[in-house]
């Protein structure tokens, strides 16, 4: 499955949760090693509409699942990213 084809709907999801428009601007990637893990490249949330510009932008971002902490009834996600501004 190509996770590039879930950008409109997560950009939808997080305008809706935020009031805030999310530029999707690189490829998403996903990966099975061994947890699940999905990357964005070139991300960037407005800010609310009384400011002006970004209120970030990513160079990439890295969300990993780690599946073994599921087990025990939670979920833990690794957070990494490069280039925020």
């Amino acid at each position: 499955v190509d996770p590039n084809q879930f950008k409109d709907y997560i950009r939808k999801q997080i305008s809706l949760s935020t009031g805030r428009a999310l530029t999707i601007n690189g490829p998403i990637y996903w990966y099975l090693d061994p947890g699940l893990s999905v990357e964005f490249y070139d991300v960037s949330l407005g800010n609310a509409p009384t400011f002006s510009g970004e209120f970030f932008t990513i160079k990439k971002a890295r969300f990993e699942a780690k599946p073994w902490t599921i087990l025990s009834g939670k979920l833990f996600v690794d957070v990494q990213l490069q280039g925020l501004q």
